[in-house]
């Protein structure tokens, strides 16, 4: 289903890469060598909250680490939970013993917003600029000290660990004391908390020993610290504390942001992120194995990793279907297709026999620009098994669309590229988006025969069908469905079924197309 946009995206997608003060961290690009199993790849960021999906050992943990590394801070940023200094390096996350092989070899380029100064002259530009961290062969990493200033703070899985299981605050719980935090802040943090977890908290009050942190909370008549929490209380009230008390502008890093959280906590935690994003102009950058955490953002902070044998690939815009299919091994089927969304999806899926719904497996990825990528990576690792079929509004661009399956294949031979493509680059029926296409053609063709299936007097139907044109890009099948009373998803069924036997003609090349490949693999 394709994303709805909420005030709070569309704003926070105005001020990521334009506020020089926020130095949104744009692009991380590990351009030589490897870090733990990560090859060459580039992430590229559009919006401040990015979610990293991908099997264990893709990458996910590296990329953290990679982000964290991207600033520096002086002595007078934050320091985050008990660590000494007010900056992560390299040294942090990438521990080897003696007889592991070292990090070496290794450059990673970053990009972020900012202010930069230039050349002899000192020229000062406002804008992205980029950064190298390079660590040759037998040598250190290059100074820490260039990187730009930003507070930044990394939460590992250990946020998730109850005091009472740690032995150093076993020790210590009679030893922690109060500390200050403005009222506002404690307040702020009580809301949030409280509309997350789905519980009233009324009062907050941190304590510490030796940097370590312990939250005692009133909820209702109870009063109780972390050490009787649940795993998801520590870790919400762990997240907010951290992003607060470093401030506007930070950059907060989280490992398996959902865990200890149900589904619907998970939702709303992201939707809080949101707004707090829009307030503080901070970034988020999150890894997950969770849907309901790949749903809650847009496109643009979507990413899944994907490693191969000695490659990287990180396809941007996925959804959570394809996501979960990835991660639940949903590969087995002869032919894998790509649509952008579940409209599309529906449309593949509604006008074909059973004979070949039951050989392919349909992925509705999220975007045009992710089903590209996944048709140059399958392309790359010399596999047929896949077909695409974009937005019939894309057609008049099949041109452009091509030459962007040649970009991501970087100058690598592809001399058959074309003929590739011919087989496995296709469009869904009509000139227009999905939605319109079917709403327009229902209303011509298939008046009558839907009057009848909803039982909806046929002129009042004709007038809905219009209104629900003018409902905006994408929103008309949700506009019908509320006109009519009916589940979207009966009426798109409804719709394709009847479409696909009226005008066999618009549909045959959807069938057609899958049948030659599947007769040719």
């Amino acid at each position: 289903m394709s994303y709805s946009y909420s005030q709070e995206d569309k704003t926070n997608l105005e001020w990521f890469k334009k506020d020089i003060s926020a130095r949104s961290l744009v692009s991380i690009e590990l351009q030589v060598g490897s870090l733990r199993g990560l090859y060459p790849c580039k992430m590229e960021m559009e919006y401040p909250i990015s979610v990293i999906a991908g099997k264990n050992g893709s990458g996910k943990s590296t990329l953290l680490a990679m982000a964290c590394c991207a600033f520096h801070n002086g002595r007078n940023g934050y320091i985050s939970g008990d660590r000494l200094k007010t900056y992560y390096t390299f040294s942090d996350f990438f521990v080897q013993t003696a007889d592991e092989v070292k990090v070496e070899g290794v450059a990673i380029r970053y990009g972020s917003v900012g202010r930069w100064i230039y050349g002899k002259n000192k020229k000062v530009i406002e804008g992205i600029g980029y950064q190298k961290k390079i660590k040759k062969r037998g040598g250190k990493w290059d100074k820490y000290e260039k990187r730009p200033n930003r507070n930044v703070v990394f939460l590992g899985i250990q946020r998730i660990v109850p005091p009472s299981e740690r032995k150093t605050e076993r020790t210590y719980s009679g030893k922690f004391t109060s500390v200050d935090l403005e009222q506002q802040t404690k307040n702020e943090i009580l809301e949030i908390s409280s509309r997350v977890l789905g519980r009233r908290y009324t009062s907050l009050d941190m304590r510490t020993v030796n940097r370590r942190k312990l939250f005692v909370v009133d909820r209702k008549s109870k009063h109780y610290s972390g050490f009787n929490m649940g795993a998801g209380e520590n870790a919400i009230f762990s997240l907010l504390i951290e992003l607060f008390s470093a401030g506007k502008n930070s950059l907060i890093v989280v490992d398996e942001i959902e865990l200890g959280l149900h589904e619907e906590a998970q939702k709303r935690l992201i939707y809080e992120l949101k707004k707090l994003c829009v307030k503080l102009h901070c970034q988020i950058i999150c890894s997950t194995h969770s849907a309901s955490i790949i749903d809650a953002v847009p496109p643009e902070g979507r990413f899944f990793v994907e490693a191969g044998q000695d490659s990287t690939e990180i396809t941007r815009g996925i959804s959570s279907v394809y996501a979960m299919g990835r991660l639940n091994g949903g590969e087995s089927k002869e032919i894998v297709v790509y649509t952008e969304d579940d409209i599309g999806k529906a449309i593949v899926e509604g006008c074909l026999p059973q004979y070949i719904r039951e050989r392919i497996h349909i992925e509705p990825i999220g975007s045009d620009q992710a089903v590209l990528k996944q048709l140059s990576a399958r392309y790359r690792e010399k596999k047929g098994d896949c077909i695409a079929f974009l937005d019939g509004d894309k057609r008049a661009q099949d041109n452009r669309l091509r030459k962007q399956v040649y970009n991501h294949l970087e100058s690598r031979n592809c001399e058959d590229i074309d003929q590739w493509l011919n087989k496995r680059l296709f469009y869904l029926p009509g000139e227009v988006w999905p939605e319109k296409f079917l709403i327009n053609s229902a209303q011509i063709l298939i008046l009558k025969e839907l009057a009848e299936t909803w039982r909806v007097k046929e002129e009042n139907l004709d007038n809905i069908l219009d209104m629900a044109m003018t409902a905006g890009k994408h929103k008309e099948l949700y506009n019908l469905s509320m006109s009519i009373a009916q589940n979207k998803s009966v009426i798109l069924i409804d719709i394709i079924r009847m479409l696909a036997i009226k005008c066999q003609l618009e549909f045959s090349h959807i069938e057609n197309s899958i049948t030659n490949l599947l007769q040719e693999i």
